[in-house]
Parts: structure tokens; sequence; C-alpha cells
């Protein structure tokens, strides 16, 4: 059983500020470097950045809530599979239709119940571009502005990541988008039994249609990437917004969830929000200032770079963070 907000029709058209034309070639020489925070490990089926494990076995966080971490691996994200009576629900499915299959043999690892619906954090492909290889009785339910995004930048995503991240066209080529069967405005609560779950369209921050999963009874949140750990949060473009991102840590913050999962690195409580909410603060403030007083972008960028890597040293995407989420932010102003 499904609960929603009005339903959505329009559709805009986008387009995507490619990071090509933010980071030039400085961030393509680094970018076989990235690795997910000072925790990273380098395990990477294939010798593939991307690759979910195919002998990966999920996690259990409480009952009938289980996660299959990313292993530290980059371009892995975290996956949760929630099971009730009624069947199972997955969150997020990896990046592109081999990875998909990968996820879906973890659940079976831990459930043989069918898999009645699928969420997806946000558009961005390591997330969701694993669909197509989820049954077609499986539900694909999501915020309405995340389908939008999907169907006027995801593509474009596919073609930033296949130029920029050699070993990514092994998992996205095959890549066949697949539309939601249901999507909602604000949020909707699915009925899995014994067990609801709680599906929220964030204030737009990492993206326009970033979707909050929480599980009421174990108060666990799976955040996508409005929440990291071990990284820098990332505006690619400027649908992101960084004042409202703060919104949105506010609105998981008021959730008051022992456990957060974030998109990307360990999991942890709300010690994960403050970090999040002190990065962008910090951000933020500097380059308003900064701006005031009539400094360049590079300046700028330099000054972030001062304040944030002897607060936050090791993490790994520090490129992406200065060449994309600053530009972001000093155009917004």
């Amino acid at each position: 059983m499904i609960r929603t907000g009005a339903f959505a029709t329009s559709c805009v058209t986008t387009a995507l500020a490619l990071f090509v034309a933010a980071a030039g070639a400085s961030l393509a020489a680094e970018a076989t470097t990235h690795t997910a925070g000072p925790a990273a490990s380098s395990e990477a089926p294939h010798g593939r950045e991307g690759a979910i494990s195919r002998n990966a076995k999920p996690e259990k966080l409480a009952p009938g809530v289980y996660l299959l971490g990313d292993r530290g691996v980059p371009k892995v994200p975290n996956i949760g599979i929630i099971e009730g009576k009624r069947g199972l629900m997955v969150i997020d499915t990896g990046m592109g239709p081999e990875n998909g299959r990968a996820v879906i043999n973890a659940v079976r690892r831990v459930a043989v119940k069918p898999i009645r619906y699928l969420t997806i954090t946000h558009f961005h492909g390591e997330h969701g571009m694993g669909a197509q290889s989820f049954p077609l009785d499986t539900l694909v339910i999501y915020p309405e502005l995340q389908r939008q995004e999907l169907f006027s930048k995801g593509m474009d995503w596919v073609k930033v990541m296949t130029d920029f991240y050699p070993d990514t066209k092994y998992f996205l080529d095959p890549v066949r988008l697949r539309s939601p069967d249901i999507t909602f405005e604000k949020e909707a609560t699915i009925d899995l039994g014994d067990m609801n779950v709680r599906l929220v369209n964030l204030p737009a921050a990492h993206t326009r249609g970033d979707n909050l999963v929480f599980v009421p009874s174990a108060k666990i949140v799976f955040t996508g990437d409005v929440v990291l750990a071990g990284l820098l949060p990332i505006l690619a473009d400027d649908d992101a917004n960084a004042r409202q991102w703060l919104e949105a840590l506010d609105a998981i913050a008021a959730l008051e969830p022992a456990v957060i999962v974030p998109g990307h690195g360990p999991r942890g409580g709300p010690e994960l929000l403050a970090v999040m909410r002190d990065i962008l603060t910090v951000a933020l403030d500097t380059v308003t200032t900064l701006k005031k007083q009539g400094k360049s972008l590079e300046e700028v960028q330099e000054a972030v770079r001062q304040k944030i890597e002897p607060a936050y040293p090791g993490y790994g995407n520090t490129r992406e963070f200065y060449f994309l989420s600053i530009p972001t932010i000093y155009r917004a102003g």
C-alpha cells in the first residue's frame, strides 16, 4: 500500500552544467585518484571502481533493515534493504545493470520474498542506473522531480562519467533508463505489512530530486548523497543549492534518527549531520563574504581550501569539491 501527496505531471528540461567546463583538464588528470575518504578501501571486483562485489552480504542493522555497504569502493553507494511481511523494498541499485544484478543477488542472501518496491535516492547513475535489472513487477517509486532530472540530465551524466572515469564505461554503456511506476511531490509512505517506510523529497540540495528514506520503527535513515561520510558535499550543477542543503539537514535531524546511512562512506549517527553542516557553512560564509569583496572565483576557491583541508584532511573528493561545489555556490551569490 502506498500513500502519497498530489502527483506532478509537468516535465522540465534543465541542462546539466557538465563539470568538464568547471573542472577543466586539472580534474581529468586527477580523475583516477578519487577515493572514498580517509577509510577508503581499494577492494573493487574486476579491478574497476564502481563494482559491487558478487559475494557481498548485507549487514543487519535492525529487524527487517539491512545495509549493503560500499566497502570504501569509489562510485559504489550504500544500498538499503527493508523487509516486511508483504515483501521487500530496495534502496538504490548501483551503477549499471551488472551492479543491479549484484544487488539482487545480495538481497537473496538475506530474504527470499519478492522485491515489491525499488526507490532511488537521486538520479545520479551510481545510485539508480541499475534499475533495469530489477523485475518488471517491482514498482519503482521516487519523487517526480527526480524523474524529471533523470530524463533531462541522465544521459549527460553518463557521458561525463564515461569521459572522465573510463572504468565506468563497462557499467554504463549497457544502461537503459527505466521510468518510475509511481512518483510523488512531497512524500509517500510504503506499507510493507508490518513495516512502514517514509519517502521524503527533501529541499533541493545535492539534486532537486533528493529522496530521503526513513524507517520510523528502527529510527534509521538512508540519506543518499545529502549526507556523506569521509567525503565533501558535491554541488554539480546550478540545481544544487547549498542553503537548501542546510534545510535538508535540518529536516533529517528533526526525525531524530539513531542510525544515519550516508550515500557513501561508513554509517554513523547525528555526528554525520554536524560534519556536513560545518563544511557547507564554512563554504557558504567564505564564498559569500569574499564575493562581496570582489574576489575572483579562483581566490575564493583557494580561501575555502585553506579552511577545509586542515579541518578535514584525507578526504578523497577535494578536486570535485573545489571545481564543482565552490563555483556553484559562487554563481548563486
